[in-house]
């Protein structure tokens, strides 16, 4: 999984492939870009719970304004 730096330029020209793609940014390690097959793109937050064990993924869906 690439790790870049997530501007908004960026993420309005990546292409689609041909599976779900995950663009980790490189500042925040937990926060990521998920571009879909269908080319939605999606912000995902990795964080663990309180034990420490189990790793959680949050989704963060746009909404159009």
């Amino acid at each position: 999984m690439p790790a870049l730096k997530l501007t908004m330029p960026l993420i309005d020209d990546m292409k689609t492939q041909a599976a779900d793609q995950v663009y980790w940014d490189q500042a925040f390690r937990s926060l990521g870009l998920k571009v879909t097959m269908a080319g939605h793109r999606v912000f995902i937050a990795m964080y663990r719970m309180i034990d420490g064990q189990r790793v959680r993924m949050y989704t963060m869906v746009p909404t159009a304004s």
